[in-house]
């Protein structure tokens, strides 16, 4: 603060002059200086004195750029770094989209040694007050590919980088003020997120000592208590002032595209990229990046899968925390396992990682936090208050929860009599006679109307089926009304309009269709009834577009009732002013403590209600059931599922391969890191660990094959011997299956499939690709989790069985070869099914697996979901859903088969067939399927609009593309625009990376040559003038 304009080499001002970058230069004789400005810099920010290596606020770890500090930028600029450069030689070029400007510009920040500054001679198109120019033309830069990006650079005033330096010290006073993060991060909190004040509990979390000495931090409270934003403070305490990479752990993938769109634009405010990891997407391994840190948001298997390639690049410090979300869901069957391993694994081999989880009420948390070895706080707190009632017949009662559970009777504490509800003066009035009086026993369509249209309402049902026969009814008894713009309002009105063609332009059809915008012209039926009355039904059925939809809307008001399945509880949180609860009973089960807390959770909207209500309907034969269900706060201990089904294999497996253990004792300190430890019983761990070696052996599973780069070390053949020290490694079979996400129990039969599939292999059709692909967990003979069981769209197979001879008449001669090689169909097989008749229990895998591949051939050829769900039988959802598991699995063998070198062929073809598997979209839409949670109908309506690439979305604002795309609301346009502008700001920054990966070998020893006089560049000489080989190799 005490140097001089001059001294910080202020460029001087002129009309034809504007300055597109200023980095201030540290000579030697301010070594010293500059060294006791970096410390204090942290000192201040952090209170403590950090480690002479530790980079402040935003650094860059580039041997290139050593930071010294940075504050908050003045209204309209982007951060910038101050860099000190002495020995770099290549121009350096960063990137940076400034999002306070409608139409974003991209900056080129280009710094090198000897240059004060880099000028264009364009005048200055904008007032010199609003601290900003402009040009017309386009800066070149040494990346041409950002040429192509269309995106016009926007220069900074002389006084930016003079004001911004002189204002660093004044601003690090202050930075402490909000939790070890700088004020402007709350200011950015308050802008995005609506984010003005923290509540009470969340300030003393936050305010614990363990928690603020960086150490490992387990909380629990209600839904919709604000657990998130605590996790969201200490992540951006990791990338901002700590410099390490974060982890956020989601349970499901439309919770991690949400987070993705709505974290894009903070994090080009403030500098960090975020990453998507769920299905397809993501990298493996991750980027390594020089100056930028990435939050990767994941579910829980690819965040499993992206530790795992850390581990095995030897990059696991690079996390400096890991934030899991419903950490409960470690009790869960089959994915509590994958979240146990991957908790575990982080554990072991990376202590320095902090891992932070946000969990339900359990009454074992202690044992959560003693595994985590973390501080435990928990909390009781709404921002809403909830009132829980009952209605048992025709009389609702009040649930009191702290009462004791001996007393179950009318009179007890645990339920207060509230009032009875007459059928003729309650809803009498919308039923005309007695038949229609029958059709709503439980008095629904009243209990509703006490709150809408004004206010909203979810009703949970017991199936899917249910949730369509529960929206049919309020549309047919609800008053008419409600379905008038008189009754709701024009606006209300209007949007509903609005939303009834978006999802028939844009969600019906998610694949091809002959009407307007790609669209079928399909609607359904359920929906074109319910959506005027303001009613929607929502389960896995519906396509992820559809789902998606209806939520905005519920979320706007346009909707006013959905009626769902439990999924929505755990999945999306939409509150609502009440939450009714049609029956007590899940699917074929009666409901648990869990499931309820989180549907009745929903209920109150912070901001808009002051308490919210939940009303379950019990049979009066499930009343005391329902009541020592709600009592039994034990019904809530959370239970390791390691040493379930495969899952302790799988993690031993992994454990050998990438070169964690090597020996019995190594794989019983791992264990010794997980939730199981904590509750095992003397001796059951180390006999479980005699078992699985015992087995894996069997499995041909240990053997003498170098695992990994991390355990290429390990050559002895390995036995499962008793001996603790005795060597143990992991066979070729091994590396491949854990590469590929595969089980150990299937690892044989998989090669032996595609070793045979290798010799016989059709390639005149992608028949036999497809076949390969199928999911096994969708086939009958399946010992994986069933997804049958949870949609129940199997037996619309079964029905479709007998139309397979028809199914088959339909293909090309190449492709009916190939399916009829594959599944063995022959004429007697054909005639069978024709006939009606039942195929036997060894046919019928077979069988299934050739209706599934032709589902996947339909979409492949780019059939729309609707057209593909008609054909078959299926529902939409159960259709997409195997699209997706199908490239998922596509993907996992083409890791797979990396380790063999005879199934070279197949080494070639997976990679590519799964990414476009993954999308099944025409190749000029490939681009903009990278946006999250866009799918087919979306960037088919973006591509017609003219954003036909990342770059043009990038470009363009919310209101313009918004206007250019058919039903695109503002505000999901305005995440798109951010979301696409992190995307091209994460490749311009990798193909940087890759060019001074390229040029650190022969650092000095290279000299860049000027242009020559048409414009193109001269390629790099060498210092004894003569051209580098290497350079027109690459």
């Amino acid at each position: 603060s005490k140097m001089s304009s001059n001294q910080l080499g202020a460029p001087s001002s002129g009309a034809n002059s504007k300055v597109v970058s200023k980095f201030y230069k540290f000579g030697q004789p301010q070594a010293a200086e500059k060294q006791m400005l970096q410390q204090q810099c942290r000192k201040r920010f952090t209170g403590t004195q950090s480690h002479p290596r530790k980079q402040p606020l935003f650094s860059s770890k580039s041997p290139y750029s050593k930071p010294v500090g940075i504050s908050k930028p003045p209204p309209g600029h982007q951060l910038h770094h101050f860099t000190d450069s002495p020995a770099r030689k290549q121009p350096r070029t960063v990137f940076r989209f400034d999002l306070d400007k409608d139409s974003p510009k991209l900056l080129l920040e280009s710094q090198q040694t000897g240059t004060e500054n880099v000028t264009n001679s364009e005048p200055d198109s904008c007032p010199a007050a609003n601290g900003r120019s402009s040009s017309s033309n386009r800066v070149q830069s040494d990346v041409n590919e950002l040429e192509d990006a269309e995106l016009e650079p926007s220069n900074q005033s002389e006084s930016h980088g003079q004001q911004q330096q002189l204002s660093n010290n004044a601003n690090m006073n202050s930075c402490n003020e909000f939790f070890g993060l700088p004020m402007f991060v709350k200011d950015l909190l308050k802008k995005h997120k609506g984010i003005d004040k923290l509540y009470d509990w969340q300030t003393d979390c936050l305010s614990m000592p363990a928690v603020q000495s960086g150490g490992n931090l387990v909380y629990s409270l209600p839904t919709s208590g604000g657990k998130t934003l605590v996790a969201e403070l200490l992540i951006l305490q990791q990338l901002l002032v700590n410099g390490r990479d974060a982890l956020f752990v989601l349970p499901f993938v439309s919770i991690v595209q949400e987070k993705v769109l709505s974290t894009s634009a903070l994090g080009l405010e403030l500098g960090f990229l975020v990453e998507e990891y769920a299905h397809h997407k993501g990298r493996l391994p991750p980027v390594k990046r020089r100056n930028r840190k990435t939050l990767y948001i994941a579910t829980i298997e690819k965040a499993l899968t992206l530790v795992n390639s850390l581990i095995e690049e030897k990059r696991i410090e690079e996390l400096g925390i890991v934030v899991v979300d419903e950490l409960h869901m470690i009790g869960e069957s089959g994915r509590g396992s994958t979240l146990e391993s991957l908790i575990t694994k982080i554990r072991f081999c990376s202590p320095r990682s902090r891992l932070v989880g946000m969990s339900a009420t359990l009454s074992n948390l202690d044992q959560l936090a003693s595994c985590l070895k973390a501080s435990l706080f928990t909390g009781n707190f709404r921002p809403v208050q909830l009132k829980e009632y009952v209605k048992i017949e025709d009389t609702i009662y009040r649930l009191v929860t702290n009462s004791p559970q001996s007393n179950l009777d009318e009179s007890s504490s645990s339920m207060t009599f509230v009032r009875r509800l007459n059928h003729d003066s309650f809803v009498g009035r919308l039923y005309p006679d007695k038949a229609s009086r029958a059709a709503d026993p439980d008095l629904l369509c009243g209990l509703v109307l006490e709150v809408i249209p004004a206010k909203s309402c979810l009703v949970f049902c017991q199936s899917k089926k249910s949730c369509e026969s529960v929206a049919n009814l309020l549309a047919k008894y609800l008053p008419r009304r409600l379905a008038t713009a008189s009754g709701v309002g024009d606006d209300v009105y209007r949007r509903r309009q609005a939303l009834f063609k978006r999802l028939r332009t844009e969600d019906c059809d998610t694949g091809g269709g002959s009407g307007s915008n790609g669209s079928s012209g399909r609607f359904c039926p359920v929906l074109a009834a319910t959506l005027p009355f303001g009613v929607a039904y929502h389960h896995s059925g519906l396509t992820a577009e559809e789902r998606r939809c209806l939520e905005d809307a519920f979320a706007e008001g346009t909707l006013c009732v959905i009626c769902c399945t439990s999924t929505l509880a755990a999945g999306v949180n939409l509150p609502a002013k009440r939450v009714i609860v049609r029956s007590p009973m899940v699917g074929a089960a009666f409901i648990g403590l869990a499931q309820y807390l989180q549907m009745v959770g929903r209920a109150g909207r912070a901001g808009l209600d002051t308490e919210g209500e939940s009303v379950t309907i019990v049979p009066g034969r499930d009343r005391l059931r329902f009541m020592q269900m709600r009592s039994d706060t034990g019904m809530l201990k959370c239970r390791s599922r390691l040493h379930e089904g495969a899952a302790l294999q799988s993690l031993i497996l992994s454990s050998l391969t990438l070169g964690l253990a090597r020996c019995r004792d190594d794989i019983t300190s791992l264990l010794a890191c997980s939730f199981w430890a904590v509750q095992a019983q003397p001796g059951e761990l180390a006999e479980a660990i005699d078992t699985c070696l015992t087995r894996l052996d069997a499995l041909k599973l240990l053997g003498s094959a170098p695992a990994s780069k991390a355990g290429q070390e390990q050559q002895s053949a390995p036995q499962p011997q008793s001996s603790p020290s005795a060597s143990l490694t992991a066979s070729q079979l091994a590396v491949a299956c854990v590469k590929g996400c595969i089980e150990p129990e299937r690892a044989n039969s998989v090669l032996a499939e595609l070793n045979q599939a290798l010799g016989s292999l059709q390639l005149d059709s992608y028949v036999h690709l497809l076949w390969l692909v199928v999911p096994p967990e969708y086939l009958p003979a399946s010992s994986s989790s069933s997804t049958s069981a949870s949609y129940g769209d199997l037996a619309g197979l079964a029905d479709s069985a007998r139309r397979l001879p028809a199914l088959l008449d339909s293909l090309a001669p190449a492709e009916r070869r190939a399916i009829e090689a594959c599944a063995g169909l022959g004429e007697a097989m054909a005639m069978r099914l024709a006939a009606g008749r039942a195929p036997t229990a060894e046919q019928l895998p077979r069988l299934r697996r050739a209706q599934l591949t032709l589902v996947l051939l339909c979409l492949w050829r780019g059939d729309s979901v609707w057209r593909v769900s008609d054909r078959f039988s299926l529902t939409r959802g159960f259709v997409q859903q195997l699209l997706t598991s199908a490239a998922a699995t596509a993907s996992g063998l083409a890791q797979f088969v990396q380790p063999f070198d005879q199934l070279w062929g197949l080494q070639r073809l997976l990679p590519d067939f799964s990414q476009r598997l993954a999308h099944c979209v025409s190749p000029e839409l490939l681009p903009l399927m990278q946006l999250p949670a866009v799918r087919r109908g979306r960037a088919r309506q973006l591509y017609q609009a003219g954003f036909t690439s990342l770059s043009k979305i990038a470009a363009s604002n919310a209101r313009e593309l918004s206007a250019g795309v058919v039903h695109l609301p503002v505000g999901q346009a305005r995440r798109m625009v951010a979301a696409a502008r992190m995307l091209v700001q994460d490749a311009a920054e990798s193909l940087q990376s890759e060019a001074r990966d390229l040029l650190d070998g022969v650092a000095g020893k290279l000299q860049p040559q000027p242009p020559q006089p048409d414009g193109t560049l001269t390629p790099l000489k060498a210092a004894n003038g003569s051209c580098d080989d290497l350079f027109d190799s690459s």
